[in-house]
C-alpha cells in the first residue's frame, strides 16, 4: 500500500494503491466521508467516480473510486488471487444511496459481476453526455497517453504515470456535475433510449 500527493490542475488529489484486503474497509470508510455523506440537507445522492482498467486479457485488474481530493486504486487481481474480495467493497457498490459515474461504466460493470460477483445498484454512464459536451465545445479532454492505456494495470507496483491517470478520472465526478447543468432539459430523453440509468439528479 502507498499514498500519492497528485496534483490535477492545481489541486492536490490524495491517491492511495491498496493491494491488500485488509486494508480495504477503513479507505472506503474515508472515501464515504470525503463525499460528505453524512449531510442530510442535501437530497442527492453522493457521485463517485468510478473507472476499472484491465490486464491483456481483459479481465479487470483495477477498481478506481474516487471522491472529492480522495482517490483510491484498488488491485482487484490482487486480492482476488487470495479469494478475499472485501465485503466492505461488495456492500459499497451495492448500496443505492450513491450514485457511481463513468465512462462506459455499465460495460465495466457487467465484466465485474462476471467476474467477482461484484453489482453495483446505481450507476451512471457519462459516454453520451460526454460525447454531447466534447462535439458542442462545453468541455474539452485530452486522451490519456498511450503508455498509460497499454500499461501493464495488472503489475504488482504500477507506475506513477498510471497513479497520475487514475487520479485525474476523480474529474468524473465534478465533469458529471457540470454536464448535468448543461443538459438537464435532454436527461429525460437520453434515459428513454437506455443510454443512461441512474436515480435523476434533479431539483
Amino acid at each position: 500500500m502507498a499514498t500519492y500527493n497528485v496534483n490535477v490542475n492545481g489541486d492536490a488529489v490524495k491517491t492511495t494503491v491498496i493491494n491488500s484486503a485488509s486494508f480495504v474497509d477503513s479507505f472506503i470508510t474515508e472515501l464515504i466521508l470525503s463525499c460528505n455523506y453524512t449531510n442530510s440537507s442535501s437530497s442527492r445522492p453522493p457521485i463517485i467516480g468510478f473507472h476499472v482498467e484491465f490486464t491483456d486479457e481483459i479481465k479487470a485488474a483495477t477498481l478506481q473510486l474516487c471522491s472529492g481530493s480522495r482517490c483510491i486504486i484498488i488491485q482487484l487481481n490482487k486480492m482476488v488471487t487470495n479469494n478475499s474480495v472485501p465485503q466492505s467493497l461488495i456492500n459499497f457498490l451495492a448500496a443505492p444511496l450513491f450514485c457511481f459515474v463513468g465512462v462506459d461504466i455499465f460495460q465495466s460493470l457487467a465484466l465485474l459481476r462476471r467476474e467477482y460477483g461484484i453489482v453495483c445498484r446505481n450507476a451512471v454512464d457519462l459516454t453520451l453526455m460526454v460525447n454531447m459536451a466534447v462535439m458542442s465545445g462545453a468541455v474539452e479532454l485530452e486522451p490519456k497517453p498511450l503508455s498509460v492505456v497499454m500499461g501493464d494495470w495488472g503489475a504488482e507496483n504500477l507506475s506513477m504515470e498510471q497513479i497520475q491517470s487514475a487520479a485525474i478520472d476523480e474529474h468524473l465526478k465534478s465533469l458529471y456535475i457540470h454536464l448535468q447543468n448543461l443538459y438537464v432539459h435532454v436527461l429525460p430523453l437520453i434515459e428513454d433510449h437506455g443510454s443512461i440509468r441512474s436515480i435523476l439528479l434533479s431539483d
